[in-house]
């Protein structure tokens, strides 16, 4: 084998550890922008009860994160590596050559081409040669450079997989929902989100006016609606009022049956209440006796 076909096959070589190191730091980058994006996905989603106009916004943004991620690594070293078979990123790379790897690489082209080559060529071929056995591609081209976008790949995939499989129930499901559309059931989000509601189940004058109020918590919402049923009617909805103190209130006035309801508010309910209606003693009938002293004489 000649000098230049074994120059040939070094460049060879150098440029398959060279795509390798493209790969894997494509990898690395798609992996955590990937891992980074979920994890602030769902924590803003979360805060607001997973509403599916914003959760369809956030996966097209993260779709477009990795795409972008990748495509911004990849393919402007891939094309580097393409254009003049990478005579200028392998003398970038492997600056001992000098000049030569360019030299060398528009010789095998044009000898491709069927083009004479200068006697000449196999002398700075051999050149080459010794000038790469003083710094091989193990040196030039550490595996330190590949391994470690490798192992924050691997690592941020690793969080990515945990996140949606071994985190807290509300975070596995929302991950796998944002990623996968898989369907979100009110239990899966119950233990990060909550509705506190007042009276809650009670006892109350007929004719009493109710405030009802309602308290938010794990999830912001800009709006809640309290569903009532009277008397085994049917469910009727009104929207409630938020308060300075981020509370929701609505006032039944004149209460003059018993009555069923709830809350509903960013995606959360709250549990089901009654309130019962009670009599107040009062008076039918009111008789009046006078008892005159004896001193008066009066019957």
């Amino acid at each position: 084998m000649s000098a230049l076909a074994r120059f040939e096959h070094y460049l060879h070589e150098a440029r398959r550890l060279m795509r390798r190191e493209i790969a894997v730091r494509t990898a690395a980058g798609v992996a955590v922008v990937a891992c980074v994006a979920t994890v602030a996905s769902v924590a803003w989603l979360l805060s607001r009860g997973f509403p599916e106009s914003q959760v369809v916004w956030f996966r097209v943004v993260l779709i477009a994160a990795v795409v972008g991620t990748g495509l911004a690594l990849f393919l402007p070293g891939w094309q580097r590596l393409r254009k003049n078979d990478g005579a200028r990123e392998l003398e970038k790379r492997l600056p001992a050559q000098g000049g030569r790897i360019d030299t060398l690489l528009d010789t095998l082209r044009r000898q491709r081409a069927g083009e004479p080559v200068s006697p000449l060529t196999e002398l700075l071929a051999l050149d080459a040669e010794r000038v790469a056995d003083s710094e091989p591609l193990s040196v030039a081209l550490p595996a330190l450079r590949r391994r470690v976008p490798a192992a924050l790949a691997a690592l941020a995939i690793g969080l990515l997989l945990a996140l949606a499989t071994v985190a807290p129930t509300e975070w596995a499901m929302g991950a796998r929902h944002l990623w996968a559309g898989q369907k979100l059931p009110p239990q899966a989000l119950a233990a990060a989100r909550s509705l506190e509601v007042s009276p809650g189940t009670a006892k109350v004058r007929r004719n009493q006016d109710v405030a009802v109020s309602a308290q938010v918590k794990g999830v912001r919402a800009g709006e809640a609606s309290l569903h009532v049923r009277y008397a085994g009617g049917e469910w009727e909805t009104a929207a409630m009022k938020s308060t300075t103190d981020g509370k929701f209130d609505l006032t039944l006035f004149a209460l003059r049956e018993g009555a069923e309801y709830y809350v509903s508010a960013g995606g959360v309910e709250s549990d089901r209440y009654t309130l019962t209606l009670v009599d107040l003693p009062k008076i039918t009938q009111l008789t009046l006796r006078y008892d005159y002293p004896s001193w008066t004489g009066l019957p």
